[in-house]
C-alpha cells in the first residue's frame, strides 16, 4: 500500500464537444483524463512521465488514475516515483467546456539510475536523460530557424555541459531524426535536401555516358571511380589527392584521418 504526498494542484478547462459521450460519466471521464496529460506534458522539460492509467471512480465520486516516472530504471520497473492524480470535476451542463481542479499526489523517490533506451541494441546506449536533452535542442534548433544535423543537436548539448551524455554516435543521429520528426522539424536529410535543390541542366543519358567517360582518369579536376545506371556516382578530386601527397612527402602530414561526417563544399567543372 502506498502513501501519498500533496505534490501540486492545477487548472484546467477541456473541451468536451468532441467526445463520443455515451453514458453521463463519459464526457467526466475524458475530462479528467485530459488534464492528466496535459499536466505530463507540462513536466516534460524536467522529467519523462507515463504509463497513466485507465481513469477510475472512487465510491465517494472521485476520479483517480495513477503514472510513474520513466527517466529511472527503478522507476520504470514500478519500484520508484509513481504520481496519483485526483479530481471531482463537476457534471457537464450545456457548455462544451469541463472546467477540472486536479490534485497531484506522489509517492515514492527516484533512485537517479538513468534508464537505458534499447539496451540490447548498442554496446554504449543512450539514456533516456540524453533523449530529452536531444528534444531540447532540436526545439532551440527550430527557433533559431537554423537546420536540424546531429553535429549541430552534438554542439547544443556540449554547449550546456552535458557532453558525457553523448555516448553513442549511432543512437544521437536516430534521436534527432526522430525528435525532429516528433517536432514537425526538417532534419535536413539527404533526401529532402535533394528534392529542394533545382535543376541547374538536363542531359541525356547518352551525354552523361560521354562525360563520365571523358572524366574517367587522373588528368582534369575530376576523375569518376564508379557511375551507376541509376544515375549515382562516386567520384575523387585529383588536384586535392596530389597535394595531400606532396604534403605528406614533405613531412607536413604524416596522417589523415577522415571522418564520416567530415564535410567540405568544393567546386570543380560545375560539380559543387
Amino acid at each position: 500500500t502506498r502513501t501519498y504526498e500533496d505534490h501540486d494542484v492545477g487548472d484546467f478547462a477541456i473541451d468536451i464537444s468532441a467526445c463520443p459521450a455515451i453514458f453521463p460519466t463519459d464526457a467526466v471521464k475524458h475530462a479528467f483524463k485530459a488534464s492528466c496529460k496535459k499536466w505530463m506534458d507540462g513536466e516534460r522539460k524536467d522529467w519523462q512521465l507515463g504509463k497513466l492509467t485507465t481513469p477510475r471512480r472512487t465510491a465517494g465520486g472521485e476520479w483517480r488514475a495513477e503514472c510513474r516516472c520513466m527517466d529511472c530504471a527503478e522507476c520504470h520497473a514500478g519500484n520508484g516515483t509513481v504520481l496519483q492524480f485526483r479530481a471531482t470535476p463537476e457534471e457537464p451542463d450545456n457548455s462544451n467546456v469541463l472546467n477540472v481542479r486536479l490534485t497531484v499526489m506522489v509517492s515514492g523517490s527516484c533512485s537517479g539510475t538513468p534508464r537505458k533506451l534499447k539496451s540490447d541494441a548498442v554496446d554504449r546506449p543512450s539514456t533516456t536523460l540524453t533523449r530529452r536533452c536531444v528534444m531540447q535542442a532540436v526545439e532551440s534548433l527550430s527557433q533559431s530557424k537554423e537546420s536540424v544535423t546531429p553535429t549541430r543537436v552534438a554542439r547544443k548539448i556540449a554547449a550546456r555541459g552535458d557532453a558525457e551524455l553523448i555516448t553513442n554516435p549511432s543512437s544521437l543521429r536516430y534521436l534527432a531524426r526522430t525528435c525532429s520528426k516528433k517536432a514537425g522539424v526538417d532534419d535536413c536529410r539527404g533526401q529532402d535536401r535533394r528534392q529542394k535543390q533545382q535543376i541547374a541542366r538536363s542531359v541525356s543519358k547518352q551525354e552523361w555516358d560521354l562525360y563520365v567517360q571523358a572524366n574517367s582518369g587522373n588528368q582534369g579536376k575530376i576523375c569518376f571511380a564508379a557511375a551507376l545506371p541509376s544515375g549515382s556516382f562516386v567520384l575523387t578530386l585529383p588536384p586535392i589527392l596530389d597535394e595531400l601527397c606532396a604534403l605528406h612527402s614533405a613531412g607536413a602530414l604524416p596522417r589523415l584521418y577522415l571522418g564520416a561526417d567530415a564535410t567540405w563544399k568544393v567546386e570543380a567543372d560545375d560539380f559543387t
